[in-house]
Protein backbone atom coordinates (compact mmCIF):
# COMPACT_ATOMS: atom_id res chain seq x y z
CA UNK A 1 0.00 0.00 0.00
CA UNK A 2 1.64 3.88 -0.84
CA UNK A 3 0.86 4.98 2.92
CA UNK A 4 3.55 1.90 3.97
CA UNK A 5 6.08 2.63 1.29
CA UNK A 6 5.58 6.41 2.22
CA UNK A 7 6.41 5.84 6.00
CA UNK A 8 8.62 3.25 5.28
CA UNK A 9 10.74 6.45 2.98
CA UNK A 10 10.13 8.63 5.43
CA UNK A 11 11.75 6.17 7.77
CA UNK A 12 14.85 5.90 5.72
CA UNK A 13 15.28 8.87 5.23
CA UNK A 14 15.40 9.98 8.55
CA UNK A 15 17.75 6.75 9.23
CA UNK A 16 20.11 8.10 6.59
CA UNK A 17 20.02 11.87 8.39
CA UNK A 18 20.45 9.92 11.13
CA UNK A 19 24.04 8.35 9.85
CA UNK A 20 25.22 11.53 7.96
CA UNK A 21 24.57 13.38 11.59
CA UNK A 22 26.92 10.59 12.74
CA UNK A 23 29.34 11.37 10.22
CA UNK A 24 29.41 14.89 10.87
CA UNK A 25 29.53 14.74 14.50
CA UNK A 26 32.05 11.80 15.24
CA UNK A 27 34.39 13.41 12.88
CA UNK A 28 36.74 15.42 14.91
CA UNK A 29 36.76 12.94 17.64
CA UNK A 30 37.51 9.87 15.87
CA UNK A 31 40.67 12.07 15.05
CA UNK A 32 41.68 13.13 17.89
CA UNK A 33 41.50 9.54 18.76
CA UNK A 34 43.36 8.33 15.98
CA UNK A 35 46.43 11.81 17.29
CA UNK A 36 46.33 9.69 21.02
CA UNK A 37 46.45 6.28 19.58
CA UNK A 38 49.68 7.28 17.42
CA UNK A 39 51.41 9.18 20.27
CA UNK A 40 50.43 6.39 22.69
CA UNK A 41 52.36 4.10 20.35
CA UNK A 42 54.71 6.51 19.98
CA UNK A 43 55.59 6.68 23.37
CA UNK A 44 55.75 2.30 24.25
CA UNK A 45 57.74 1.80 21.27
CA UNK A 46 60.18 4.54 22.33
CA UNK A 47 60.33 3.32 26.12
CA UNK A 48 60.45 -0.02 24.96
CA UNK A 49 63.88 0.64 22.98
CA UNK A 50 65.45 2.52 25.88
CA UNK A 51 64.14 0.51 28.36
CA UNK A 52 67.55 -0.55 29.94
CA UNK A 53 68.95 2.79 29.71
CA UNK A 54 65.78 4.06 31.72
CA UNK A 55 66.56 1.82 34.49
CA UNK A 56 69.59 2.48 34.57
CA UNK A 57 69.56 6.10 35.48
CA UNK A 58 66.33 5.08 37.52
CA UNK A 59 63.96 7.17 35.57
CA UNK A 60 61.00 4.80 35.59
CA UNK A 61 58.67 7.20 37.61
CA UNK A 62 59.43 9.85 35.26
CA UNK A 63 57.93 7.60 31.89
CA UNK A 64 55.62 6.42 34.12
CA UNK A 65 53.56 9.78 34.84
CA UNK A 66 54.27 10.31 30.91
CA UNK A 67 52.47 7.70 30.09
CA UNK A 68 49.87 7.64 32.62
CA UNK A 69 49.28 11.92 30.67
CA UNK A 70 48.89 10.25 27.23
CA UNK A 71 47.04 6.92 28.15
CA UNK A 72 44.54 9.13 29.82
CA UNK A 73 44.36 11.68 26.91
CA UNK A 74 43.71 8.18 24.91
CA UNK A 75 41.16 7.21 26.85
CA UNK A 76 39.44 10.56 27.12
CA UNK A 77 39.09 10.38 22.98
CA UNK A 78 38.27 6.94 22.97
CA UNK A 79 35.49 7.78 25.40
CA UNK A 80 34.28 10.40 23.81
CA UNK A 81 34.40 9.00 20.28
CA UNK A 82 32.39 5.87 21.68
CA UNK A 83 29.60 8.07 23.45
CA UNK A 84 28.66 10.12 20.13
CA UNK A 85 28.75 6.86 18.06
CA UNK A 86 26.87 4.58 20.51
CA UNK A 87 24.73 7.79 21.55
CA UNK A 88 23.47 7.57 17.41
CA UNK A 89 23.48 4.32 17.70
CA UNK A 90 21.22 4.18 20.02
CA UNK A 91 18.97 6.51 18.81
CA UNK A 92 18.69 5.01 15.40
CA UNK A 93 17.60 1.32 16.92
CA UNK A 94 14.67 3.56 18.47
CA UNK A 95 14.05 4.86 15.30
CA UNK A 96 13.61 1.97 13.50
CA UNK A 97 11.78 -0.27 16.11
CA UNK A 98 9.47 2.27 16.44
CA UNK A 99 9.00 3.27 13.04
CA UNK A 100 8.11 -1.40 12.56
CA UNK A 101 5.47 0.04 15.30
CA UNK A 102 4.40 2.81 13.08
CA UNK A 103 4.23 0.52 9.86
CA UNK A 104 1.83 -1.89 11.96
CA UNK A 105 -0.02 0.93 12.87
CA UNK A 106 -0.20 1.89 9.63
CA UNK A 107 -1.51 -1.39 8.81
CA UNK A 108 -3.78 -2.22 11.04
CA UNK A 109 -5.46 1.41 10.28
CA UNK A 110 -5.76 -0.05 6.74
CA UNK A 111 -6.97 -3.60 7.68
CA UNK A 112 -9.54 -1.51 9.45
CA UNK A 113 -10.34 -0.31 6.11
CA UNK A 114 -10.56 -3.04 4.20
CA UNK A 115 -7.56 -1.61 1.60
CA UNK A 116 -4.86 -4.25 3.17
CA UNK A 117 -5.24 -8.12 4.64
CA UNK A 118 -3.59 -9.01 8.67
CA UNK A 119 -0.54 -10.95 6.49
CA UNK A 120 0.49 -8.16 4.27
CA UNK A 121 0.96 -5.83 7.16
CA UNK A 122 3.06 -8.33 9.08
CA UNK A 123 5.08 -8.31 5.93
CA UNK A 124 5.29 -5.26 5.54
CA UNK A 125 6.55 -4.94 9.08
CA UNK A 126 9.21 -7.50 8.49
CA UNK A 127 10.49 -6.57 5.09
CA UNK A 128 10.74 -2.42 6.23
CA UNK A 129 12.43 -3.50 9.23
CA UNK A 130 15.19 -6.28 7.27
CA UNK A 131 15.91 -3.31 4.92
CA UNK A 132 16.47 -0.71 7.61
CA UNK A 133 18.87 -2.93 9.53
CA UNK A 134 21.81 -2.19 6.79
CA UNK A 135 21.60 1.24 8.05
CA UNK A 136 21.41 1.26 11.51
CA UNK A 137 24.45 -1.75 11.34
CA UNK A 138 26.66 1.22 9.57
CA UNK A 139 25.87 3.03 12.28
CA UNK A 140 26.80 0.73 14.98
CA UNK A 141 30.00 0.23 13.04
CA UNK A 142 30.71 4.43 12.28
CA UNK A 143 34.17 4.22 14.04
CA UNK A 144 35.31 1.14 11.92
CA UNK A 145 34.22 3.85 8.88
CA UNK A 146 36.13 6.85 10.35
CA UNK A 147 39.29 4.37 10.93
CA UNK A 148 39.39 3.32 7.43
CA UNK A 149 39.02 6.51 5.74
CA UNK A 150 42.29 8.21 8.16
CA UNK A 151 44.05 5.61 7.31
CA UNK A 152 43.25 5.60 3.60
CA UNK A 153 44.23 10.01 3.77
CA UNK A 154 47.46 8.79 5.91
CA UNK A 155 48.42 6.27 3.02
CA UNK A 156 47.72 8.89 0.25
CA UNK A 157 49.25 11.58 2.03
CA UNK A 158 52.57 9.19 2.65
CA UNK A 159 52.95 7.15 -0.34
CA UNK A 160 53.87 9.54 -2.97
CA UNK A 161 56.57 11.05 -0.24
CA UNK A 162 58.01 7.29 -0.06
CA UNK A 163 58.06 6.12 -4.15
CA UNK A 164 61.46 5.27 -4.55
CA UNK A 165 64.08 6.92 -6.64
CA UNK A 166 64.44 5.54 -10.28
CA UNK A 167 67.96 4.71 -10.41
CA UNK A 168 68.91 1.84 -8.60
CA UNK A 169 71.82 -0.21 -7.58
CA UNK A 170 74.17 -1.24 -10.21
CA UNK A 171 74.99 -5.43 -9.91
CA UNK A 172 78.23 -6.84 -11.49
CA UNK A 173 76.87 -9.20 -14.11
CA UNK A 174 77.11 -12.65 -13.22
Amino acid sequence: HPWIGFVSLAGALFLISLALLTERQSRAPAKDLSQEASARASIIEADRRNSESVVAMGMQGVLEKRWSKVNDRYLDASNASADIIGGYGGMTRVARLLLQSVILGVGAYLVILNELTAGAMIAASIMMGRALAPIETSIANWRGFISARQAFSRLSKALPSASGSASGTQLPAP
